[in-house]
């Protein structure tokens, strides 16, 4: 179980906000990792809003999400350069 500061990530994969995605690729496993961290996002956020939170844990829980925010911010920034640098992974094809 997760305290009052934490955002559900750990072993237990929440459902994804989108609902499940289909396939085995590598990109479907990132799919499901971004969704189950906007999911994640979400729940803090819903969270937060409702003002049931002590100060610590508010505070907390936002440092959470900011970690949780960079470390999605990195893995789609190596998914863009890898995509980048792959043209067979960009959905172009050559025409020559």
């Amino acid at each position: 179980m997760t305290s009052a500061a934490e955002p559900t990530g750990g072993s237990e994969a929440p459902e994804p906000a989108q609902g499940p995605r289909r396939g085995g690729t590598p990109a479907d496993k990132g799919n499901l990792a971004l969704d189950a961290a906007i999911a994640d996002l979400e729940r803090a956020a819903e969270r937060l809003r409702a003002g049931d939170l002590d100060h610590e844990d508010a505070a907390k829980l936002v440092e959470d999400c900011a970690e949780l925010a960079a470390r999605v911010g990195g893995e789609l920034d190596r998914a863009a350069r890898a995509a980048a640098a792959d043209p067979a992974t960009s959905g172009q094809e050559s025409l020559l």
